[in-house]
């Protein structure tokens, strides 16, 4: 069974609150009881002494139960004055064998002493026993306190503990306000949760139409503490969303566009050759210029997918003087054709990438460069680190970039180029992004840019 979040906090601090005044009022009780029983304790004790006191145990073997001697008369005055003195309910003396000799008052004394034998038949001389309290038929409530006379007689009397009964009535009145608060609570409870069950709901429709599409949704407001950290999470997922829903549409109408027209000369080409079939030679021609159209077209579509869809970062260690070698060798026809120089200034030896990442991102750069450097330039690769992050420059002199233009480099088909896709350096900042790594540009100040990778936080390999 699934419940709401307002039905979950009812319930939670509903729970919470019965448990909390059922201690409570048992706590209270057993304190309040074990004070009350010390106090009374004391007191019987007090009585006991007081009454004994005034009892001479001398006379007792004189005392026959069944007939009325002087001295049962004598003990049952002393004991009808202590009793009054002391304001007690009764006072009796009996012996070891639990024959009552003399009572103030004729009441059930024999049944406390059978009650309490067993403890009254170890119970020293001189010291003093107090039963447990006991709810009589008058529905108030009583004890028992025994005080030995000798080894052979007791000192009994029943003292009225009517207060025990205000202690329960404060255990009730406890409980009463326990009912009080659990419906408090439940009040409490259901304002919280409508409180905090009406902003997830807010929430939960502006992720909705987020999920939808619908980007121009209003933002929900009203929205506080901890929920106000999803939404502006909510606020940055809805940002992201829209901009990788812009690429994609982007990226479809580049496509549409850099591929209409490869498309429209194949077409055209593939025409003249079914119109002319027996001219070989220019049919030789226009299935290359086909090809090359085909080519062409292919390369788009690669861009494409490699700015949609980058392979996921593999961390690695790796040996930059090796990489570079093999870039200098992948492009050693066009630097000897255009006399450039590539100097290489490596102060540290490895870095932590994605060989294939980092490769593909070199190439895009040095590409770029060895396409605008006029004869006799120079291209150098800086490899250093600073403040425990690794950097890789690659710097030319060739005539920089506009510096309008800065900006905007790194965005999906910007391109300084007539037949460029626009896509270079925005694959490379993708795969930068990949291996938690960032990449900026800057002019120098003579001639010519630099394009720098900052590795900020390498991945583990």
């Amino acid at each position: 069974m699934h419940f709401s979040i307002r039905a979950k906090t009812i319930i939670l601090f509903s729970l919470l609150t019965i448990l909390l005044t059922a201690l409570t009022a048992r706590l209270s009780y057993v304190f309040i009881r074990n004070i009350y029983m010390e106090q009374l304790k004391d007191q019987v004790h007090v009585l006991c002494s007081a009454a004994s006191n005034n009892i001479d145990p001398r006379y007792l073997e004189f005392i026959m139960p069944e007939n009325e001697s002087l001295a049962k008369k004598h003990y049952q005055q002393a004991l009808i004055k202590q009793r009054e003195q002391l304001g007690l309910n009764e006072v009796f003396i009996f012996d070891t064998s639990g024959t009552v000799l003399v009572e103030s008052t004729p009441g059930n004394a024999a049944a406390a002493y059978l009650i309490n034998q067993q403890a009254l038949k170890v119970l020293p001389s001189g010291q003093t026993y107090l039963s447990v309290p006991f709810k009589a038929k008058d529905d108030n409530w009583y004890l028992w306190g025994f005080h030995r006379l000798n080894k052979t007689y007791y000192l009994g009397l029943q003292e009225s503990v009517q207060r025990l009964a205000e202690i329960d009535y404060l255990t009730r009145l406890f409980w009463a306000l326990g009912l009080a608060g659990v419906l408090l609570t439940i009040l409490t409870g259901w304002f919280l949760a409508k409180n905090l069950a009406a902003p997830v709901e807010r929430l939960a429709d502006f992720s909705s139409d987020i999920g939808k599409g619908n980007f121009e949704s209003a933002v929900p407001e009203n929205i506080y503490g901890e929920l106000a950290v999803l939404k502006e999470s909510l606020i940055k997922m809805r940002s992201d969303l829209q901009t990788q829903q812009e690429e994609k549409e982007n990226i479809l109408a580049q496509i549409a566009h850099e591929l209409r027209n490869p498309l429209g000369g194949v077409e055209l080409l593939a025409s003249l050759i079914k119109e002319k079939p027996e001219a070989e030679e220019k049919n030789a021609a226009y299935l290359e210029k086909m090809l090359n159209e085909i080519q062409f077209m292919k390369g788009q579509l690669n861009a494409f997918l490699e700015y949609s869809r980058p392979v996921p970062a593999a961390a690695e260690t790796v040996n930059l003087a090796e990489l570079i070698m093999e870039l200098e060798n992948s492009f050693s026809e066009k630097l000897e054709k255009k006399k450039i120089k590539i100097f290489n200034n490596l102060n540290i030896d490895t870095v932590i990438f994605d060989k294939a990442h980092l490769k593909q991102v070199l190439v895009n750069l040095l590409e770029n460069s060895l396409n605008i450097i006029e004869e006799d330039g120079y291209i150098e690769i800086l490899a250093d680190v600073k403040h425990q992050h690794q950097f890789i420059s690659v710097t030319d002199n060739g005539p920089g970039i506009p510096e309008e233009d800065l900006e905007n480099i790194f965005k999906p088909f910007f391109s300084g180029r007539k037949n460029g896709t626009g896509l270079g350096l925005s694959i490379c900042r993708k795969l930068c992004e990949e291996n938690n790594a960032r990449i900026y540009a800057v002019n120098n100040d003579g001639a010519g840019c630099t394009f720098q990778i900052e590795v900020i936080k390498a991945k583990s390999v």
